[in-house]
């Protein structure tokens, strides 16, 4: 079963990629730890004003197997999407990064009301463990890409703003999408 939606034949397929990486023995010794500067607040992409965005899948991989990356795991990452000028979460909690995944479907759909905002991500736990199969691996990389659409026809998001289904930057969002008019299950 997968969702689907109706979205304005206008609307902008974005895909993006952010890569968060853990130095084994840095900061935790004998470990790869993703607590680290680098993977906080990385921009994933600059917001239009006045525009409807969609994330409908959550992609993850790596540049080990996941087979390794499973069997090394003490503390699981986790990925917190916001926006970069407030650091509000788009999601109401982190995504646990459990397993690599392809098209893993987090639906979440908020509207940009000012500008100059961005989308960011941050991975900043998670901490692998360094069994023999990863021995001489200096460092573990985590590819997490967000499949993103930008709606900017004025009557759709007129319409989601009628459904009371909402979310915005600030203190009005609700991260639930639309059932009516804008989701549909596919069976």
């Amino acid at each position: 079963m997968s969702l689907e939606f109706t979205i304005p034949k206008t609307a902008i397929y974005i895909q993006t990629l952010s890569q968060f990486t853990a130095n084994f023995n840095t900061p935790t010794g004998g470990k790869y730890d993703f607590n680290n500067a680098g993977n906080v607040n990385k921009k994933v992409l600059d917001l239009l004003s006045g525009s409807l965005y969609l994330i409908t899948r959550v992609t993850v991989g790596g540049n080990i197997s996941q087979e390794q990356y499973l069997g090394n795991i003490i503390n699981v990452p986790m990925a917190k999407i916001q926006y970069q000028s407030e650091a509000q979460t788009v999601y109401p909690y982190p995504i646990p990064i459990v397993q690599f995944s392809d098209g893993l479907e987090a639906v979440s759909w908020f509207y940009s009301d000012r500008a100059g905002e961005s989308l960011s991500m941050s991975l900043d736990t998670g901490l692998l463990n360094q069994d023999t199969s990863l021995i001489g691996v200096a460092s573990v990389t985590l590819n997490i890409s967000l499949t993103v659409f930008q709606i900017t026809d004025g009557g759709y998001i007129q319409n989601w703003k009628g459904s009371n289904q909402q979310a915005t930057i600030g203190a009005r969002t609700t991260n639930t999408a639309p059932q009516k008019f804008f989701v549909g299950i596919d069976r």
